[in-house]
């Protein structure tokens, strides 16, 4: 298993290595953004790794950190928190002179913390993990700033789904 693991390992990133020659500008490998909606629901800054794997396929691993509200139901400062990790694959449709259209599809978890009420109605803080699924279109300017819109359905505590939406905006480096 682990020989296998190291030969996968070794053959996507030299074959990552030899597409990233192709390309004629290059493509920065980092991105930060900030995510209206989406797997953390109301907003999440977001950081992303990308992986060129060619001229048209960028495989990115993300992972974000959301707030729903900062103080709890007795008034005192108690952040519902969530943490959205993911995979995406990026499939650049049309390039233009100095943008890009890309669509996106990827999977991920998301852990949340929550501070709820207990039968005494005292504040106990829970944690669940929601599943969710994005499909989106972005579109790149100069190769630095990019703006998404997304479809995204939750699949809350994996029991059901919720469908969502979300607006990104975003710097890549």
């Amino acid at each position: 298993m682990k020989k296998t693991s190291s030969l996968f390992l070794t053959y996507f990133f030299f074959i990552q290595s030899i597409y990233a020659q192709d390309l004629e500008f290059e493509i920065p490998k980092n991105n930060i953004s900030i995510e209206l909606g989406g797997p953390s629901l109301i907003s999440s800054i977001n950081y992303s790794r990308l992986f060129i794997l060619n001229t048209n396929f960028k495989l990115n691993v993300r992972v974000g950190l959301g707030s729903n509200r900062i103080k709890d139901f007795t008034q005192k400062v108690n952040p519902d928190v969530s943490l959205p990790i993911g995979v995406n694959l990026d499939y650049a449709i049309k390039r233009f002179k100095k943008s890009c259209l890309s669509t996106q599809i990827g999977i991920g978890n998301t852990i949340s913390s929550i501070v709820q009420t207990d039968d005494n109605y005292k504040a106990i803080r829970t944690y669940n993990n929601h599943g969710f699924v994005v499909l989106g279109l972005f579109l790149e300017f100069n190769n630095r700033f990019f703006y998404g819109i997304n479809y995204t359905p939750l699949f809350v505590e994996y029991e059901h789904i919720n469908h969502w939406a979300s607006i990104t905006v975003g710097y890549l480096f």
